[in-house]
């Protein structure tokens, strides 16, 4: 089938939506060769705060004749990939401040054109993109069609497009995706080997699924793997599944790449707030390397910023627990919190106090040593009561340490009554939940995720 000209179908489209999903059909497709892959999306619950797109290019396929008449020319698959970007900046999908990209085929390779192009509007856009079947090395036996076809040129193993395509993404990204991906491979894909699928992106955005190079892009239920993976993709890192929240992480890191623009040029001498807000904001966005460097080349640090330290070297232990990092974070929060008692600064002894209990029972093991610097700290939050969403959250976290779980819940509901931002959410429920499962309180988590959905309405 033949599409003549670019077109946009909307399955979903509210006027105050800042995110959106966009599916990108492939060789041959149109915007309908999404649509039963869109209507389950739409019935996701979890993916309700999501606008859903399905978008469309000029291509054609093998039982056209337009495909073997030479002189019918069709734009290159760069080409298509510097529109994506263009499209996405016009006035129908200009609003949206967060993208997911979905695509199929060579939707995939447009895809990552798009994402190569010096085009930096439409990129920091991206939080997540999915590729099914798509031949990022590109597929043997189209050099035999190049002749007749420019788009089936392109797609050849050993095409320019192909081999230029891979030198810019990986001189881009290298190991430094800033955006989540996934590279799915169908198991009987006749077209597509899983090698041509696999091979230019990390192991840990691999996937394989049942089905052959269309059957995994038209899912005949929403039990299907293919819209398993998406929906899982897209909702991880939201704390409960709730309906907004993914909506509202993915919003967060657009803003977050806002922030990185205006202050990673002056690292060096920025303010200790701006120092603060870069480093998160540069973790948010997948960057958590280049937020410790940007920290630790600085000897300044105030106790805020050498929190935001302690904490990215943490949560780099969590990913993988080695001693170095470990000891560090600990050291770090430990030497801050006693600076914080001497000064009595109430809220960095707070923030630095329930760390060294959290890293004291997680890296050393020590629950009753834990606890014991749990008990301190609650003192400080009953001398000081501010009422605030981490004077509530570290009583809560405190409680757990105390063995105390409904007291928890009940500082923990106090905690979101305070309208905590979608980071903030996840922060503390990701805390919470891991001193719970330390200390055996298996039911926590789920006791947690129940109060705030409550209490946040998600």
């Amino acid at each position: 089938m033949a599409v003549n000209n670019p077109s946009l179908i909307s399955h979903r489209s509210d006027p105050d939506s800042q995110t959106a999903i966009i599916f990108i059909h492939g060789f041959d497709g149109d915007p309908q060769s999404w649509n039963s892959f869109c209507e389950y999306l739409k019935d996701e619950p979890n993916l309700s705060g999501w606008d859903i797109h399905s978008l469309g290019y000029s291509t054609v396929g093998l039982k056209s004749l337009d495909f073997w008449l030479p002189w019918r020319k069709l734009p290159s698959i760069e080409l298509l990939g510097v529109s994506l970007g263009t499209m996405t900046g016009l006035k129908a999908l200009k609003r949206y401040k967060s993208l997911v990209l979905i695509a199929h085929s060579m939707g995939g390779l447009v895809t990552q054109q798009a994402l190569v192009t010096d085009d930096d509007a439409f990129q920091s856009k991206v939080t997540h993109v999915f590729l099914f079947g798509t031949p990022s090395g590109g597929v043997g036996l189209a050099r035999h069609l190049g002749m007749f076809n420019r788009q089936a040129r392109d797609l050849s193993s050993d095409s320019d497009f192909i081999t230029n395509l891979r030198k810019k993404w990986a001189n881009k990204y290298n190991a430094n995706i800033p955006f989540k991906l996934w590279a799915i491979a169908g198991q009987t894909d006749p077209i597509v080997s899983s090698k041509s699928a696999h091979s230019a992106f990390p192991e840990s955005a691999r996937e394989g699924i049942a089905g052959d190079h269309s059957a995994i892009v038209r899912p005949e239920s929403p039990d299907a793997p293919s819209v398993e993976i998406v929906v899982k993709g897209i909702t991880t890192g939201s704390v409960t599944g709730g309906r907004l929240e993914s909506a509202r992480l993915a919003l967060h890191r657009s803003l977050a790449q806002d922030t990185i623009d205006a202050y990673l040029p002056a690292a060096a001498t920025l303010e200790q707030w701006a120092l603060v807000e870069l480093a998160l904001a540069l973790e948010s966005t997948g960057k958590s390397d280049q937020a410790l460097e940007v920290l630790r080349q600085r000897k300044d640090l105030d106790l805020d910023a050498k929190g935001t330290l302690a904490g990215r070297l943490k949560r780099k232990w969590l990913d993988v627990p080695t001693e170095k990092e470990g000891k560090s974070a600990l050291d770090l929060y430990s030497s801050a919190y006693a600076e914080a008692k001497t000064s009595n600064d109430f809220d960095q002894a707070r923030y630095h106090g329930i760390n060294v209990a959290y890293m004291t029972l997680a890296q050393k093991r020590d629950a009753a040593g834990a606890k014991a610097v749990a008990e301190e700290v609650l003192d400080w939050c009953d001398e000081i009561p501010t009422g605030d969403l981490w004077h509530s959250a570290t009583v809560g976290e405190a409680l757990i340490h105390l063995n105390r779980p409904t007291d928890a819940l009940d500082a923990y509901r106090d905690a979101a009554k305070t309208g905590p931002d979608a980071r903030q959410v996840q922060s503390l429920y990701l805390q919470a939940v891991g001193t719970a499962k330390r200390l055996r309180m298996d039911d926590f988590a789920d006791d947690l995720a129940a109060v705030l959905e409550e209490e946040l309405q998600i």
